[in-house]
């Protein structure tokens, strides 16, 4: 049954970016009894019950890098020219480790050659991507992380010509990200980071009353307090969504969407992809709808997965003439819920920061890092990101 919702800069980076600070790991690659292994289509099918044991063990993320949410993805979203590179590494026969990849080729600036990529499942530089793929590195079995880990990395630079790897919202801190830092380095390429971001976190474990009185006075009074204006206005209702019926949400978000931003967001592959992803015993689709005098005007679209819900999408209509932020007052009411139901710790705001400001900062604690960095090792490219770099910084300094 589903659940209901009841850096040290280095020289030869050519100035393009500062490598964060981390440990430097070293580790015996030498252990014989690992092997790596790059996994077909249909073993990527077939592995879901393999894939969430090692999951289970591991410290990834239990929603993206679940097996649901990967082959889920690369069901849905994948184009044709994108080719598969899933590693695993075997231990005789117990998996250790996945690195689940793909490559590509692109054409990132007019008039040059394309370029190989290599990158995470779960994520497309260019162009439509689907559901943003956060928490992302390699899935390791703890008792031998970094020895896993660089095994797959020796197989990379061994196996497959390419010409950048680009890991979007790569997990700051992880084995994964260490070493890659790490190995640019020795193998004379360059690091150029394409953005750095944070998720930010409510704690839905104490009583609601407990949460708001820790907010700062603004932030109280934009996301609770002022509920008492917005009931003044007529009749309020908050509808909980469950996993049964929350497709309803996906219209809803494509008119406030479009109202918000003016271009219209389509969701018939999204709908195929949680779909897909519903299939899995512990993760369940949900959200709220908030209705005032019969109109909709807030909603959430949430996934709830081991303890932890996560908001993907959240939508409103504009009350600033009534000086009520129902996107804030939407949220609080969704974070009310979670701190009711006593199956779920916390409220997962992700990545990314609103259209004005960084509404999540006030409301939630930060939480894990990320960068979406690219290791460039083709000369060529070397030189015109070099390029782009410098130009991109006298653009800014004389903007």
């Amino acid at each position: 049954m589903k659940k209901k919702f009841s850096s040290t800069s280095n020289k030869r980076n050519f100035g393009l970016t500062k490598s964060s600070i981390h440990p430097f790991i070293t580790c015996n690659t030498m252990n014989k009894n690992l092997t790596v292994k790059r996994l077909s289509e249909s073993d990527f099918a077939d592995m879901q019950e393999e894939w969430s044991s090692l999951l289970d063990r591991s410290t990834a993320d239990k929603l993206f890098l679940s097996w649901h949410w990967m082959h889920g993805w690369w069901s849905t979203y994948r184009k044709p020219e994108e080719e598969l590179l899933l590693l695993a590494v075997y231990e005789e026969d117990i998996l250790l480790g996945l690195a689940p990849l793909y490559s590509c080729k692109v054409r990132p600036f007019p008039l040059s050659p394309s370029l190989s990529r290599i990158q995470f499942i779960g994520h497309r530089k260019e162009g439509f991507s689907g559901f943003r793929s956060e928490y992302l590195q390699f899935l390791l079995d703890p008792d031998q992380e970094q020895a896993t880990a660089q095994k797959i990395i020796d197989y990379i630079f061994e196996k497959f010509t390419f010409d950048e790897l680009f890991f979007s919202d790569l997990v700051v801190g992880s084995t994964t990200f260490i070493l890659f830092d790490q190995e640019w380095q020795k193998r004379n390429g360059c690091r150029r980071v394409q953005l750095e971001s944070t998720t930010y976190q409510s704690n839905t474990q104490d009583e609601f009353d407990s949460y708001v009185k820790a907010l700062g006075k603004n932030s109280r009074l934009q996301l609770f307090n002022r509920r008492k204006n917005l009931e003044k206005l007529g009749s309020l209702s908050i509808e909980q969504v469950s996993a049964e019926n929350y497709e309803r949400i996906f219209p809803l978000l494509t008119e406030f969407h479009t109202d918000r931003w003016g271009k219209n967001a389509q969701y018939h592959q999204h709908k195929e992809f949680i779909r897909y992803i519903h299939q899995a015993e512990n993760i369940a689709a949900n959200g709220i709808i908030v209705s005032l005098e019969g109109e909709i005007i807030g909603c959430t679209f949430d996934i709830a997965c081991n303890r932890r819900t996560y908001n993907f999408q959240l939508g409103f209509s504009d009350k600033s003439a009534q000086k009520l932020s129902i996107g804030m007052l939407t949220l609080g009411y969704a974070i009310e819920k979670n701190c009711e139901a006593s199956e779920f710790d916390e409220y997962d705001l992700l990545a990314g920061t609103g259209k004005i400001s960084n509404y999540k900062a006030r409301i939630a604690n930060p939480g894990q890092r990320f960068e979406s960095v690219q290791y460039i090792y083709s000369p060529l490219f070397r030189l015109l990101y070099r390029i782009k770099t410098y130009v991109d910084n006298l653009k800014a300094r004389f903007a």
